[in-house]
């Protein structure tokens, strides 16, 4: 579904170098770092909002790489939701598909999708009035209504408190299930990986430390900087080398 080739991406000071890995279709891929290893650059190359210097893009084995964000078929979710304050939910969640020119058809989807998020009663409101959580579920519906191929998200949960991110988790968990759309999300939050993760990767200082499993990459982390950057350093052991005989 997606690959990502020898990517590497020159944003300011920063480098997000080399970096390799597919997505699967119907997967849900995480990306784990902490704050500034260049997760979110990532996210946006593959959105189309960064060009690489070097590397591509594929998308359903389309070279996508110096294609605009517009012509990828792919939807993102930034952690502050960008809404339009002064247009109404039904306004905002619609807002994309007036340029996209929707057929009939796909115009009804977005009802679908607001009937799945549970969040018809919000289509009069502003998003001044919502919680944190209400306006995470409108501003999914909003990416879902364009029908994309993949949906990207950058740190949806960071802003909820506690009890409304688990929450959430098990509505993201749920409506993933549902749609078996292709997900991306950023964060740095272990909990949100072991809950929603198919699979995750590491990414340290710009560079792919480690692809696996949740499991896979915190009870065998392949190198002792994944171990550091996860907790279990100190039950770390190095990969043996074979001695040479005699």
């Amino acid at each position: 579904m997606l690959k990502v080739e020898n990517l590497t991406v020159r944003c300011g000071a920063f480098t997000l170098k080399e970096i390799t890995f597919q997505v699967a279709r119907g997967e849900f891929f995480v990306l784990l770092g902490p704050t500034g290893a260049g997760k979110t650059v990532l996210l946006e190359t593959i959105a189309g909002l960064h060009f690489p210097t070097r590397g591509r893009v594929f998308l359903s084995g389309r070279d996508v790489t110096l294609l605009p964000p517009e012509r990828r078929e792919i939807a993102i979710v930034y952690q502050d939701y960008a809404l339009f304050p002064h247009l109404k939910v039904s306004e905002n969640i619609t807002y994309a598909l007036r340029f996209r020119r929707q057929s009939e058809r796909k115009g009804q989807d977005w009802r679908e999708v607001v009937d799945l998020l549970g969040i018809g009663h919000l289509l009069a409101r502003y998003p001044g009035s919502l919680s944190g959580g209400e306006k995470q579920r409108v501003a999914l519906a909003r990416a879902l209504a364009a029908q994309p191929q993949m949906l990207l998200l950058d740190e949806p949960l960071s802003a909820l408190d506690p009890a409304t991110r688990r929450e959430t988790e098990r509505e993201l968990k749920k409506l993933h299930l549902a749609l078996g759309l292709t997900t991306v999300m950023v964060t740095h939050n272990f909990e949100e990986v072991f809950a929603l993760a198919d699979r995750v990767a590491v990414i340290l200082d710009g560079a792919l430390a480690q692809v696996g499993t949740p499991q896979e990459v915190f009870r065998s982390p392949k190198s002792r900087e994944v171990a550091r950057f996860v907790g279990t350093e100190n039950f770390y052991q190095p990969p043996a080398f074979a001695r040479p005989d005699g």
